[in-house]
C-alpha cells in the first residue's frame, strides 16, 4: 500500500466518522419527535376523555329538565286523541 493510498484510506475513515456522528443525531432527533407526537396525542386523548367526564354530569342535568311530563308532553303522547281530550278537559277548567 502505497503512501496515496493511505491518504485516501484516512479521507474516508474521517468521511464515514463524520456520516457516523450526523446519524447518530439524526437518529436521536427522530426518537424526540416520535415521543413528542405520542405525549402530544395522549395530552389530546386524555384532555377529550377529561372534557367529556366533566360535562356528563351537565349533560344528565339537563335532559332531566327536558324530559316530558306534564303540560311538556312530547309529540307521541299528544297524538293520542284521549290525551288531546284530557289537555283539552284541562284547559277549559282553568
Amino acid at each position: 500500500m502505497g503512501p496515496e493510498d493511505k491518504i485516501i484510506l484516512e479521507q474516508i475513515k474521517t468521511q464515514v466518522m463524520e456520516n457516523n456522528l450526523m446519524m447518530k443525531k439524526i437518529l436521536k432527533q427522530n426518537q424526540i419527535a416520535l415521543w413528542s407526537k405520542f405525549a402530544y396525542w395522549a395530552f389530546i386523548i386524555l384532555l377529550t376523555v377529561g372534557a367529556f367526564a366533566l360535562i356528563k354530569p351537565l349533560l344528565g342535568g339537563l335532559s332531566s329538565v327536558y324530559t316530558p311530563n306534564g303540560i311538556n308532553a312530547s309529540i307521541k303522547t299528544l297524538s293520542n286523541p284521549d290525551t288531546i281530550s284530557k289537555l283539552r278537559a284541562e284547559l277549559e277548567g282553568l
